[in-house]
């Protein structure tokens, strides 16, 4: 990679594409990440086939996909945000459990 291409990415980095969106999605189901240390764990097995991205591009990532808001029925919306939102679907439940034993009562 030139200076000059580095350069014209700005503060972004390199574009997921659509197989590495895959795995992550495929890990994330696996771990159901809800804190730090499982989303460390994430980046941990991410790495092993895409080694450029960090914790927070990750999590930044898959948040952004699962939060996008398509129209209802839209038989366009992409495979990779139905992924996310499955995935997203997953962890709820996980979210609610953790809070609700951590509530102090």
């Amino acid at each position: 990679v030139q200076w000059d291409e580095v350069r014209a990415l700005g503060n972004r980095g390199t574009t997921f594409t659509e197989a590495e969106l895959e795995a992550l999605f495929v890990i994330i189901d696996e771990l159901l990440p809800i804190g730090p240390v499982q989303w460390d764990e994430v980046t941990t097995r991410h790495a092993v086939l895409y080694p450029s991205r960090n914790t927070d591009s990750l999590q930044r990532k898959f948040n952004k996909l699962a939060s996008t808001k398509m129209p209802t029925g839209d038989p366009n919306c992409p495979k990779y945000v139905s992924e996310a939102k499955g995935s997203d679907n997953l962890l709820k439940p996980r979210l609610i459990l953790v809070k609700i034993l951590t509530r102090k009562i």
